[in-house]
């Protein structure tokens, strides 16, 4: 696990807040879930400064029984040794969760991100971390129709390549059928099950456009739906009393400005890691413009007086 972070260049190291509290390492970070590698019987040796933690080189030895992190930061190394890593996991509630970082599509693109992080949940926790709808959910990041091809949840330097990106993988063209005849959409359901027959970079684009249309909106509210439902099996973050009353607050908003519950999302801030989002915020997505395509507008509450 540990050589497969600093494999893909994303070590993180985080120092124990107070006494007692555990060294950790960043193993998985998302809304869905997060995991930290817990090093047993650390010691340190040297000099560690958490604020150059972005310009550190790391390497990582085995030192007869111990390990070692040996941590170089500018002119300055330390080293911590440990006997052994424990994995410590925490799976939290993402259905209501929303990202709104790219305009238009809005809903194609979380479908996107949430199946994204269902699957790396699945694929770096395992399936003892998901439940049975999870799986099926996580299938939808292999099917390159509803993929960061067309609908990308963030800018494309965030973006992981994939090998074969216009052949779905095994299972997701008729999770996506399966998902399709759920929200009644037959015709739909028919048109995927042609694509997975016949997979190629045209056919994908075709049917991301057919995702597009209005008439297929029932589609993606009711994949949507289901990863609230999917969510809904983990707990909540539990929060300090401030940030939460600050969330409720955003969410009530967000549901007075909008009559349907479920396009209300928020955005919340990790527990035991820093992250971009310091502050919770809501978001009410409405409809947009009338037209063949499915538009909408997404409105946000955050608390400030945008004037």
């Amino acid at each position: 696990m540990l050589a497969e972070l600093l494999d893909r260049d994303l070590f993180e190291l985080i120092p124990p807040a107070g006494e007692g509290d555990p060294w950790r390492i960043t193993y998985l970070m998302s809304d869905a879930a997060e995991s930290f590698l817990i090093p047993k019987d650390p010691v340190l040796t040297g000099a560690y400064d958490q604020a150059l933690a972005d310009r550190m080189e790391v390497t990582f030895t085995r030192e007869g029984e111990r390990y070692a992190l040996v941590l170089r930061q500018e002119g300055q190394v330390a080293t911590l040794f440990f006997s052994d890593l424990a994995l410590e996991t925490r799976c939290y509630d993402y259905g209501d969760i929303g990202h709104f970082w790219l305009p238009g599509d809005e809903l194609l693109r979380l479908i996107q991100f949430k199946a994204e992080i269902v699957s790396d949940k699945k694929t770096y926790l395992g399936d003892i971390f998901c439940t049975d709808l999870e799986r099926r959910l996580a299938l939808l990041y292999g099917f390159p129709p509803l993929s960061t091809l067309f609908f990308p949840a963030a800018p494309r330097k965030y973006l992981r390549e994939r090998e074969r990106p216009w052949v779905p993988e095994e299972g997701a063209a008729e999770a996506a059928a399966g998902f399709a005849e759920k929200a009644g959409d037959f015709i739909l359901a028919q048109k995927i099950r042609q694509y997975g027959a016949h997979p190629s970079r045209l056919a994908a684009m075709l049917l991301a456009r057919t995702f597009r249309q209005r008439a297929h909106l029932g589609f993606q509210k009711t994949v949507l739906a289901l990863f609230r439902e999917a969510g809904s099996t983990w707990p909540k973050r539990p929060f300090p009393e401030r940030i939460q009353r600050a969330l409720d607050a955003r969410r009530k908003e967000a549901e007075e400005a909008c009559s349907d519950p479920e396009a209300v999302f928020v955005e919340v801030p990790y527990l035991a890691a820093q992250d971009e989002i310091t502050e919770p915020r809501a978001a009410a997505v409405l409809p947009g413009e009338a037209g063949r395509r499915a538009a909408f507008r997404v409105v946000w509450f955050d608390g400030k007086d945008h004037g």
